[in-house]
């Protein structure tokens, strides 16, 4: 009897786990996810260091969220993978957005240049987001122009 009450509370926290897990990429399913790369307009930095940075950034988000928040890069990876570039001005407007994202719950990551080629060391130079949906993103970064 101790063993079945036993076998039933382990199943029981089985399917919740389960249910909770289920019902989060359910809630996401079919709306476009995605992570948003935001670069700094203001440092010029070439094309190559520019791909170099949203490489970092993104790697960085991965790794922060396969770890936070497991079933929203396993959705992302089964939609693909899905990255926007976008600028913003400024290190100034980068951290509001960076603020306004942890705010809503999304996963940041921002890339911190270590100064060897076209940047300033300790320049903040790309912020990853997400992965999320475009209708969680829309107040976050939908005011920002395409790279």
């Amino acid at each position: 009897m101790e063993f079945l009450l036993i076998f039933l509370g382990i199943l029981s926290i089985a399917f919740f786990y389960l249910y909770k897990n289920k019902k989060i990429i359910l809630s996401a399913k079919g709306k476009d996810i995605k992570v948003i790369l935001v670069v700094r307009n203001d440092l010029n930095m070439g094309k190559g260091k520019i791909a170099a940075q949203c490489c970092h950034a993104c790697l960085g988000l991965y790794k922060r969220q396969i770890i936070r928040d497991k079933s929203s890069i396993d959705l992302w990876e089964k939609e693909y993978g899905k990255k926007i570039v976008v600028r913003c001005n400024d290190e100034k407007e980068m951290f509001q957005i960076a603020e306004a994202a942890e705010r809503k719950g999304l996963g940041t990551y921002i890339v911190c240049d270590a100064g060897f080629t076209q940047v300033a060391p300790n320049s903040n130079t790309v912020l990853a987001i997400g992965p999320a949906s475009s209708e969680q993103f829309k107040d976050i970064t939908g005011h920002l122009k395409l790279l």
